[in-house]
Order: structure tokens, then C-alpha cells, then sequence
């Protein structure tokens, strides 16, 4: 819930925010449609005894330029405050000792006695024990922050204080102020008060823990649309539904694609909320299921009789380096993406159809091998060609072959994440598999062009069972900068200390965008440019790989609505990053840093017709071609529709009333 008024008191040099809320909240008395109520501003401030103490401590700072000296002095300070102020704020004059308690841990808290006032983010009260391992730090805004036990003395000198660029002075202090309040003025019943000219509003979103539903990123279920996929908690939401169809399932006649099965996979995705992912097989080592069509050997293509694990050589499987079998192949894989490449609907396509399940191997197969280097890369360069706006992965294990499709632009995919011993008690995934693979074919930096996408070894419930650190497994992949995680929609855990780290992890897989500051001109006239400068941050796993764009929707009187798409997109915004395959990441990888912050101007021209007086102003991020928000952010005050009403502007001519 981003409102104006929470926002202005977070622009605020972080002194008196709370006051300045209830300030900035009565200017909104009367505003119509739409208007914050002032006292559930005030609630969402103070929703934490955390939170009303740092409140009280900003008043304090900003009044006397310093925090008070002790607890006895604070508790003055607030004991002078009006019954109905406290109350406003979740207080009771008669129950004072119950407010320097925590209520996650019942202790009292430590408070950062006697900080001088500064301009930017203060850490000034501070759980004692906390709980689940973290501790409670609640900084000046206000804003929480929950840290390792370990981690929080530096929190408490001031050592993780959040320093602005340039230490206000005290009449710096009172210009915001002021600025910020005649910003906010807005049309009540009794007429109008107009920003002046240069006026500026500055907007900090608070940021949200929920998981994210975006596109192209997230869990993947296997097999199923969502509702289908039983063992997935509703807690946990899925972006994708992944699946991997035969050949012959995909064109069972000659030249002829089943469009409407296809679409039909779309379709059902979309309903659950999801976009498809496909991987194409040829073959598998089940003699029951025949993965490559049935006319393939009355068109002249040749078939092998194979083994599987010992058994007899009674399985049919094409040959890849026959002529008119690759020939054919390399046709379905060119009118594939002429039905699918860059459709909304797809999320990624796996580079496959060779080996078994089309997973670039024939493991356990005496008979045959796998086909020649050429017919290979013949194939590769058949998805590279046919799938130019859809991302390509190739599977992590496909040698030389990997290398090559991920030179060519493809991501890759890995399975086996979290084998610390499932196959072997002398090598695993973790230690050796990926990082020889990942030097070798030079894979370090492909995440940048493309996704990375992992699956476990078998379930999610053989890292419990084998008490393997899930922390480290999951940071492991956040490292790698994974965008999706296919569960196999196999039954979770019921853990709770696994499921908070699995619940973790799915909150940085992925982009995950943070819109920290939004500033613009209070007011601006009709047909003229409104400049917005923002301040953004991708605290996820990886990039977005598609050039979704900022977009801006204006809302005034008489119904007027338009939106406005503007010049930014969000797919360059990187995320953090941290050095791999070092003894101590192998051991514990550590958490990854969020990504740098994005300094961003846009500009856009307010439509002539526009009404006079007050517009909301809501950000969204659309796709390439609409108008409809796509992406959700990671800040509250998403509404139904996907929007962010962040701000009001004001429109109307110079000096009009």
C-alpha cells in the first residue's frame, strides 16, 4: 500500500516522519475518489511498537537535533504528546512499558541513545534476542530490516546507517519540509491551492516480501498447469508450466504442425496463470512411448533398433545423421518457431531432440551413440535460426555441443542442483559437474543474454532426508543467476525450517525490480512534458530478458484515464553478484548481493485535453506491444489491475486556481 502521504514522510531527511504523515494526511481531507484516509496512514506507520518508537525518536531528532539521551528522556518526550495523537498511533499513555517491548521475542528492546540527526537512514531500535535466527532492526523512515544475530552490533553504531550523498543542513531540512507539504496540497471541496512552479514530490515506495508471479521466471511446475499440480502449497506461486512433448506428438502428419494442440497448451497455461516452456524429445528408452513420428519411415527415414540398461535392442529411435531424418527434423524445428517464436504465452524453449528424452545423451545404450558432431550442430543452428525472440536454454551436459549453442546466444539449463551425493559418494553436481562445466564451455557470463533455468536430482524432499544445507544449495543457484526451478511437481517437504529457506530463495529467483525514489514536478500544465526521475534497483537473481517498459497512467476528474508508455526499458537493470567456486562458496555460498542502482529519467507529454486539478499518477511495466501491466514490482500499493498509484500531479495553467 504505497500512499502519497506514506511517501512524502519517507522523502523526508528521516526526522519527524510520523508527524509529517499527519500533516501531509489532513491535506488529503475531501479529495474525492481515491484519497488516503489520513488515520490509516498513520496505522500503516505505526503497525509495530519497532516502528512507533523510531517514530517518536525522529520527532524528537527534529526538534531538538539530536536523539534523546536516554529512555527516561523519551519517555517524556512521548508522555507530552496529546491522548488523541497517541492513540492515533496504537499507544496507551497508562501502558508506556508495553510500547520498548518487542513483540516477536517479548524483550525489551536496545535503543541507539543520543544520534544526532542526519539525512539519511538511522538504525535506532533493535530487537534483543529476536527470533528464527534474525534480529529486528528498525531504522528511521520507518524501514525494518531482519539480520543474523551475529550481524547486528554493526547495526547498532551506526555502522550500517543509510548516509545520503550531502549531510542536510538544518535550513536544508526545513525547505523539504515545506516543499514537500505545499507539494501536497490537493483540490478539497472548499476549492484549490496550486503548487507553485518548481515544486518537486519525492516518492519512496516501501518494499514488499511477497513472492512475485512474473513472467519468465519462478517455479516451474512439470507436466501440469497449476491447478492440476497437487503437492504445490497455495503459498507458493507458479510462473510456468513446463513440459516435454515427442515429435511425433508435434507433427503427426508430414509438414504439418498440430497448431491447435499447441495453442492449446498455451491456453491452458494462461488460464492457470502460467506461460508454457517446451522441450521437444525424439526418443526415450521406454519401447512403450514412441517419441518420433510414425510416418518417419514411410517418407524414407531411417530407423535404429536400440538398447536400454541391458535389455534387449527392441527400442526405435530415429537416426539423426541420416539425411533425410535430419532434413526433416531441421523442418519441424523451422515452422515450430514460425508458430511459436516471441508469442506472450511461451516463456523459453529447451534446446533439444537429441539423446534420450532430448537430454543431449544415450546413456545406457550400447547400440547406438550419439549422432555426429555435425548433425549436432546442425540442429542447434536450426533452434538458433527458428527461435530468435523466444529464449533458448541447452542442457548443461551437452559437452562441446553446449559450448557451442551458448556461444550462439542460447542460456542453459542444469539438473541435478542440490546433488551433494545422489548418484555417487566420490563426485557430485555441486562440487564437480558444474563448475568444470560451467569453465569449460565458458558459461560464466551467458546468464546475461539469456535464462538459466535448474530442476533437482530427484525431489525437494532428498534435501531433508539427506540433511543437505538447503541455504547453501539454494544460494548456490542465486549465484549461477537462476530465473526458473522446476520442482517436478513432487510433494515438498513439511519441514518449516526448509520451507522459509525454499520461500527465501523464490524470493530473489529471478528479476525482482525495486522502485526506491520517484521524483517529479508538482505541478505541469496541459500538452507539456512531465519529467520523472527515478531511482531503481533489481534485488533478484537475474536480468529480465525481455524489454518490457516503464509505463505511466494518469487518472483525473470526469473520468479522464490515459496511459502513457515511456523510453525506459527494464531488461539492461543487472543484478548483484558474487565470485564463484572459491573453496568457501563451494562449502557456503553466501547471499547475493542486490544489484547496483539505476539512476532513470523519463519523460513523457501530458495529453492537451487533459482535466484541470489533481491526477493520480501510477506506474506499471508493460510488454512490447500493450498497455496492460505485466510485471509486478517489489513494492507495496499493487492494485488490482496491476498498477502502482504512487503520486498526484497537479494540471492546470500558471497562476489558474
Amino acid at each position: 500500500m504505497t500512499r502519497l502521504g506514506r511517501s512524502l514522510s519517507a522523502s523526508l531527511p528521516r526526522r519527524g516522519a510520523v508527524w509529517l504523515l499527519v500533516a501531509a494526511a489532513g491535506l488529503f481531507h475531501g479529495c474525492g475518489p481515491g484519497a488516503p484516509d489520513p488515520k490509516a496512514l498513520v496505522r500503516a506507520f505505526n503497525d509495530a511498537n519497532g516502528k512507533r518508537l523510531v517514530n517518536f525518536y525522529s520527532q524528537y531528532q527534529m526538534e531538538q537535533g539530536r536523539g534523546p539521551k536516554d529512555e527516561a528522556e523519551l519517555r517524556k518526550f512521548i508522555l507530552a504528546k496529546s491522548p488523541a495523537a497517541l492513540e492515533e498511533m496504537g499507544v496507551s499513555a497508562g501502558n508506556l512499558d508495553g510500547l520498548f517491548v518487542s513483540e516477536r521475542d517479548g524483550q525489551p528492546f536496545f535503543i541507539r541513545y543520543g544520534a544526532a540527526a542526519g539525512g539519511g537512514r538511522q538504525a535506532l531500535v533493535f530487537e534483543s534476542q529476536g527470533s528464527g535466527g534474525t534480529v529486528a532492526v528498525f531504522f528511521a523512515g520507518p524501514k525494518v530490516v531482519y539480520v543474523p544475530a551475529a550481524e547486528v552490533e554493526a547495526y547498532k553504531v551506526g555502522g550500517k546507517d543509510e548516509q545520503p550523498a550531502t549531510p542536510p543542513t538544518t535550513q536544508h531540512r526545513r525547505g523539504v519540509l515545506v516543499s514537500l507539504l505545499a507539494a501536497a496540497v490537493i483540490t478539497s471541496a472548499e476549492g484549490a491551492s496550486t503548487p507553485d512552479a518548481g515544486q518537486q514530490v519525492m516518492i519512496r515506495p516501501e518494499p514488499t516480501d511477497d513472492l512475485l508471479t512474473n513472467p519468465g521466471m519462478g517455479w516451474e511446475t512439470f507436466g501440469y498447469p497449476r491447478p492440476a499440480d497437487k503437492h504445490l502449497p497455495d503459498e507458493i506461486p507458479s510462473t510456468i508450466q513446463y513440459v516435454r512433448l515427442g515429435w511425433g506428438k508435434l507433427e503427426p502428419q508430414p509438414g504439418t504442425i498440430d497448431t491447435a494442440f499447441l495453442k492449446g497448451k498455451i491456453t491452458e497455461s494462461r488460464r492457470a496463470g502460467q506461460q508454457l516452456a517446451l522441450r521437444v524429445k525424439c526418443c526415450n528408452p521406454d519401447k512403450r512411448t514412441r517419441e518420433h513420428p510414425t510416418w518417419l519411415g514411410n517418407v524414407g527415414g531411417r530407423e535404429l533398433l536400440v538398447d536400454f540398461n541391458g535389455g534387449p535392442a527392441d527400442i526405435s529411435i530415429p537416426d539423426m545423421d541420416d539425411p533425410v531424418v535430419l532434413d526433416r527434423h531441421v523442418d519441424f524445428i523451422r515452422r515450430l518457431g514460425a508458430t511459436l517464436d516471441g508469442h506472450p504465452g511461451v516463456a523459453h524453449i529447451d534446446l533439444g531432440s537429441i539423446g534420450w528424452w532430448g537430454e543431449w545423451h544415450m546413456t545406457r545404450c550400447k547400440a547406438a551413440s550419439l549422432p555426429s558432431l555435425e548433425s549436432r550442430q546442425r540442429v542447434i543452428d536450426a533452434y538458433m535460426s527458428a527461435f530468435r525472440k523466444t529464449p533458448l536454454l541447452m542442457l548443461i551436459g551437452a559437452g562441446e555441443c553446449t559450448a557451442y549453442a551458448v556461444k550462439k546466444g542460447a542460456g542453459w539449463r542444469a539438473d541435478s542442483l542440490g546433488d551433494m551425493g545422489s548418484f555417487s559418494s566420490t563426485w557430485n553436481h555441486m562440487r564437480d559437474i558444474y563448475p568444470t562445466a560451467i569453465r569449460t564451455h565458458g558459461l560464466e557470463d551467458a546468464w546475461r543474454r539469456a535464462p538459466v533455468a535448474f530442476e533437482p536430482p530427484h525431489t525437494l524432499a532428498e534435501f531433508v532426508e539427506k540433511g543437505w544445507p538447503a541455504r547453501h544449495i539454494f544460494n548456490y543457484a542465486l549465484a549461477l543467476h537462476g530465473s526458473t526451478f522446476n520442482g517436478k511437481s513432487a510433494p515438498l517437504p513439511d519441514d518449516p525450517a526448509f520451507r522459509d529457506e525454499l520461500r527465501q530463495f523464490l524470493r530473489r529467483l529471478g528479476y525482482r525490480l525495486v522502485l526506491e525514489e520517484l521524483a517529479h514536478p508538482a505541478s505541469v500544465q496541459p500538452g507539456a512534458s512531465l519529467d520523472v526521475t527515478m531511482k531503481w534497483r533489481n534485488v533478484g537473481s537475474a536480468p529480465c530478458y525481455r524489454p518490457y517498459r516503464l509505463a505511466y497512467r494518469l487518472t483525473g476528474r470526469d473520468g479522464f484515464r490515459t496511459v502513457i508508455v515511456g523510453g525506459v526499458t527494464v531488461d539492461q537493470w543487472l543484478p548483484g553478484s558474487v565470485e564463484l567456486f572459491t573453496e568457501e562458496f563451494l562449502t557456503a555460498a553466501p547471499d547475493l548481493p542486490p544489484g547496483p542502482l539505476h539512476d532513470v529519467t523519463d519523460r513523457f507529454q501530458i495529453p492537451a485535453d487533459a482535466p484541470e486539478g489533481e491526477c493520480e499518477l501510477a506506474i506499471g511495466v508493460v510488454d512490447m506491444k500493450g498497455e496492460r501491466p505485466v510485471v509486478q514490482l517489489g513494492i507495496e500499493g499493487r492494485s488490482a489491475d496491476g498498477w502502482y498509484p504512487l503520486s498526484r500531479v497537479h494540471v492546470g495553467r500558471d497562476g489558474q486556481r
